[in-house]
């Protein structure tokens, strides 16, 4: 599967996947990436032995290989976790369904999938809310890793990956291991990561949040969602 190609790919920008592509695919066999992917199961079995949880996913790469990982872990350990997703509308990220559908397709799992509408006075908390209502799951699972953010890494040096009630099993993993787990694994990859100005924009920097909105217009992104995302 990898990459999702769309008709906004330029060539170039296809092209520069391909380099990407081969370099996360060497990755993939090394001895660090192979230890980052055992600790990352070790913190979900952990997290999964002290009760049930759901996974919440935006079909993103870190939550992409969430996805994988708790669907691994209930092929090795037999827990069965439901994904849910809070998609934002009207203003979806016009390709995650792409991610969703193509992994669905071949690692199927319980899925919810909960609208929030914004226009209407919904906010994300409401949606979060009522993923916990459907699955009847307050704990939860995340891709959330110390590398993003200052704030991310403080709480995964306060509190570890496995907490009493969230998990963030990839929390100290660099964007390498992400990359080279979705090659490892051949999973669905967003097509937003190879929108990248011909190559030039770093893929790490590329978030697949909904469109528009004041939330996350720094760092370029709205000029990059006029480019690629009208």
């Amino acid at each position: 599967m990898s990459l999702i190609v769309v008709p906004e790919h330029s060539r170039a920008e296809l092209a520069a996947w391909s380099e990407h592509a081969r370099r996360d695919l060497a990755a993939s066999t090394t001895l660090a990436f192979l230890r980052d992917c055992e600790q990352a199961m070790a913190n979900l079995l952990a997290f999964a032995r002290a009760g049930p949880f759901r996974c919440s996913v935006s079909w993103g790469k870190d939550s992409t290989c969430l996805a994988h990982l708790t669907w691994s872990l209930g092929e090795e350990h037999g827990f069965r976790v439901p994904l849910d997703w809070v998609r934002i509308e009207p203003t979806p990220n016009p390709w995650c369904h792409l991610v969703r559908d193509a992994f669905l397709e071949r690692w199927p799992m319980d899925y919810h999938e909960v609208e929030v509408r914004w226009d209407q006075g919904q906010d994300f908390p409401w949606g979060c809310r009522e993923a916990v209502r459907r699955t009847g799951m307050s704990r939860y699972a995340t891709g959330v890793r110390a590398a993003e953010s200052a704030p991310r890494k403080k709480l995964m040096r306060a509190s570890g990956p496995v907490r009493e009630n969230t998990c963030s099993p990839m929390g100290w993993w660099p964007a390498s291991s992400v990359w080279a787990y979705l090659a490892a694994h051949d999973l669905p990859i967003h097509p937003a990561y190879a929108m990248s100005y011909g190559g030039r924009l770093d893929r790490d920097r590329i978030r697949v949040d909904s469109i528009g909105g004041e939330t996350g217009r720094g760092f370029g992104r709205a000029e990059w969602e006029q480019r690629y995302a009208t």
